[in-house]
């Protein structure tokens, strides 16, 4: 995957073709400006193709070290329709709802921001009044047959 805005990665094919053409007599600078890539990437490709054997699928990606996610897809989607079901949980509650250990609360959240769920508070309203209730029956038996 590139780590910069103006860098590409090369794909499985273009790797084969940068060792082709390289074996085949290609300076450098030719190939890059071919397969638009970069001169250091195709040096490192060709560096690495001389330093491997053939079995060892050489210009394959290699494994990247890190930490697993804690949460998988399923456990996300899982999250998310509690969250939708019951809408003003908090993480804590879901947490304990779905019975997770070591998940923390703001992976939780992180989980639900992701798929476009944040927290609102409910709006507040006025209690409706004795009165209010009676002018409210007023007009829609007034208005009961309009359009």
């Amino acid at each position: 995957m590139p780590r910069r805005p103006d860098q590409r990665d090369s794909v499985l094919a273009v790797r084969g073709k940068i060792v082709a053409m390289w074996g085949s007599g290609k300076a450098k600078r030719e190939i890059a400006q071919e397969v638009d890539l970069s001169v250091r990437q195709i040096q490192r490709w060709i560096a690495r193709y001389r330093g491997m054997n053939a079995e060892d699928g050489l210009l394959k990606n290699l494994p990247r070290t890190g930490r697993r996610r804690r949460l998988t897809a399923g456990t996300t989607n899982e999250i998310t329709k509690y969250i939708n079901a019951n809408s003003f949980s908090t993480a804590t509650k879901i947490k304990e709802e779905l019975s997770w250990e070591g998940v923390s609360n703001s992976t939780i959240i992180r989980a639900l921001h992701t798929n476009g769920v944040y927290c609102r508070k409910p709006a507040r309203k006025p209690e409706l009044t004795a009165e209010n209730a009676i002018a409210r029956l007023n007009f829609a038996r007034e208005n009961i047959n309009r359009n």
